[in-house]
């Protein structure tokens, strides 16, 4: 059946849908909406045996019962058409008995036929190009722009903004059709199937209601595993419907941008919630505990959540898009500084310096420049006292034009030195000071304990496995992002080339169908073997049966940023919450577990014991020096 075929009677149809398809496209080419009037069925089968299609301005509007002071009254469409046509079931086809042609009323033309109502569809391609959009960031009106760009004008595309605009909000409310917590308990679920080293966890009042969330993936635990011996802890964020603060665990590296280790959603910033966190947090990354912890030191995270829809107001689900793409582009960030390391050559300043040579080669570019600038400051030191009568030796450094004296000792044996400036515990390179012994000393290199793995180029070497035991991956689909790269710059190209031929067209549509329908074919074939593979992971619906919902924060309404517990503390005050553990004067990046929990016996107490409630204080320190046993 062609659309250039106007309906008569005694015309046949297969079935019911091929009837109305015909009456769709009629009336699109024509220039009238299209509605159906009704359709009757058998009662003993549900049989459908006959039915009409009418005009979209057929009949009249019913009474407006409002009130007269209504604004705006929506404006009359109908003017009782009788353009229509009625079919029944003969001989198993849908047979037209009666066809009114005329209409009463204006048609639309070309232009404007896309408009109506009955032609306007979403189709499963666009509606995924739209969900992309929205999860990229994009506004609704550059994205229907775009689309509306490829499809050749607006009147090629479909639809309208408003159909946009109407779709998407279905879809957050089919979304949320299980609620916060079956959306929430659905989203775990999905990450766990993904990854299954991805960690969440959570924590219940009295009521079963949940109070606090914690969560980390599988990059943020293998950056943990590389990069976490200091950590930063900033609870600033007001995110959600459910108005709690986002705790970031995270760090800053001069390499590689903000790192985030773990992330949770809080009820309240009392006491008890924060040691119920960091308990958590540990338990994520197998109980290796930070050697230095700071509090509320991410104003880049602040930034960059201020400039992505994380207002108050948006759902569980919106919030947890939303801050995987903050979290994405961090870590892009990493990958672009990746780039940049291995495409471009160091700056050496002295160019016959075996040291610059050495590390020239080891250090990721920020770091080299960093230590360039030290080894451009040891030119200005002068060694004031010695003593090697005996081993170490002893040297007292002083600095041209600088204030200050600093004492260096050195171990002509194995090489080993420290200084007291201690800007190698501190920072992880080594100072002027001790370059400018190691140059009395003739040391050409530096040795390999003092080349901290965290500032090198290969920081990432080395397997990190999560607590169930298993080998942490940390991006598991990008072959897939791979593929669905390659097949879409093919098919892109394929309907560019043949967008202009009809019959070329045709060949592709019949083509990319039949394609499909083997594609779901061999899914449907897939499907049976999954239960017998035995590397599928199990999701477990244990929170499920335990929690009856997740507890509301009430009390704010703000959606502008929320002070955190320590800006609002005493500035005095403020100043000593940072929590450190007093270095090794052999520490490396590379510390084990057991080595780390031997280390926290020599945490320094800070000034104040971590108390965002008078009621009932907390102390970091005391909780990294705590043995926590995790059965």
């Amino acid at each position: 059946m062609t659309i250039n075929m106007i309906p008569s009677v005694g015309m046949e149809f297969d079935g019911v849908d091929a009837a109305w398809q015909f009456w769709v496209d009629y009336g699109k080419k024509y220039g009238f909406g299209v509605r159906k009037h009704y359709l009757n069925k058998r009662k003993s089968n549900g049989l459908i045996t006959s039915c009409k299609f009418v005009c979209c301005k057929e009949g009249s509007k019913l009474k407006d019962k409002r009130s007269f002071l209504v604004k705006k009254p929506r404006a009359e469409t109908r003017s009782e058409c009788k353009a229509s046509i009625s079919l029944s079931l003969k001989n198993g086809k849908f047979v037209i008995q009666d066809f009114v042609e005329t209409h009463n009323h204006l048609l639309q033309h070309a232009g404007t036929t896309h408009m109506l109502a009955s032609h306007r569809k979403i189709s499963e391609v666009q509606a995924y190009e739209i969900e992309m959009a929205e999860d990229s960031g994009l506004k609704q009106k550059a994205s229907f722009q775009l689309m509306s760009t490829h499809a050749g004008g607006r009147t090629n595309l479909g639809f309208t903004r408003l159909d946009v605009k109407n779709y998407l909000q279905a879809k957050r409310q089919h979304d949320m059709v299980h609620g916060d917590l079956g959306s929430l308990m659905q989203y775990f679920q999905r990450q766990m199937l993904d990854n299954p080293s991805f960690y969440h966890a959570y924590q219940m009042d009295c009521e079963e209601q949940i109070t606090n969330i914690f969560w980390a993936d599988a990059k943020m635990i293998l950056d943990y595993g590389y990069f976490g011996d200091v950590v930063s802890l900033d609870t600033t964020y007001c995110t959600n419907r459910a108005n709690r603060p986002l705790a970031l665990f995270s760090r800053f590296n001069h390499y590689r941008g903000t790192l985030i280790f773990g992330a949770a959603l809080l009820y309240d910033e009392t006491a008890e919630s924060f040691k119920w966190l960091f308990e958590t947090f540990l338990e994520a990354h197998g109980s290796k505990k930070p050697q230095t912890m700071f509090t509320d030191q991410a104003p880049a995270m602040a930034k960059a959540l201020a400039k992505a829809c994380m207002s108050s107001g948006v759902s569980v689900i919106q919030f947890f898009q939303q801050f995987e793409k903050v979290v994405a582009e961090k870590q892009y960030n990493e990958l672009v500084c990746e780039y940049e390391s291995r495409h471009k050559l160091p700056t050496l300043r002295y160019q016959h310096s075996p040291i610059l040579m050495q590390l020239a080669q080891v250090y990721t570019h920020k770091i080299f420049d960093l230590f360039n600038d030290e080894f451009s400051l040891f030119l200005a030191a002068s060694i004031q006292e010695r003593d090697v009568s005996q081993i170490p030796y002893k040297y007292v450094i002083t600095m041209f034009n600088v204030e200050g004296e600093w004492r260096v000792l050195f171990d002509p044996v194995k090489s080993s030195i420290s200084c007291t400036c201690r800007k190698f515990e501190t920072f992880g390179i080594l100072c002027c000071h001790a370059l400018k012994v190691y140059d009395t000393n003739d040391v050409k290199l530096i040795p390999d304990e003092y080349i901290l793995k965290r500032w090198t180029r290969e920081a990432r070497d080395g397997v990190i496995i999560d607590i169930r035991g298993n080998e942490v991956v940390g991006d598991p689909k990008l072959s897939s992002t791979h593929r669905y790269k390659k097949l879409c710059s093919t098919m892109i190209r394929l309907a560019a080339d043949v967008s202009t031929s009809e019959s070329l067209h045709k060949l592709v549509e019949k083509g990319v169908y039949d394609l499909y329908k083997l594609v779901m074919e061999v899914r449907l074939q897939d499907a049976g073997k999954i239960n017998d593979e035995s590397d599928v992971p199990i999701v477990t619906e244990e929170y499920e049966t335990q929690a009856s919902g997740i507890k509301i924060r009430p009390g704010f309404t703000s959606r502008k940023r929320i002070k955190s517990w320590v800006e609002r503390m005493p500035k005095k005050i403020r100043r000593a919450t940072t929590v450190k553990s007093k270095p090794s004067q052999r520490s490396k990046d590379t510390d084990s577990p057991s080595q780390m929990e031997c280390e926290t016996s020599t945490l320094a107490h800070s000034t104040c014991e971590f108390s965002p409630t008078s009621e009932n204080n907390f102390s970091f320190t005391g909780l990294l020096m705590e043995q926590i046993n995790y059965g």
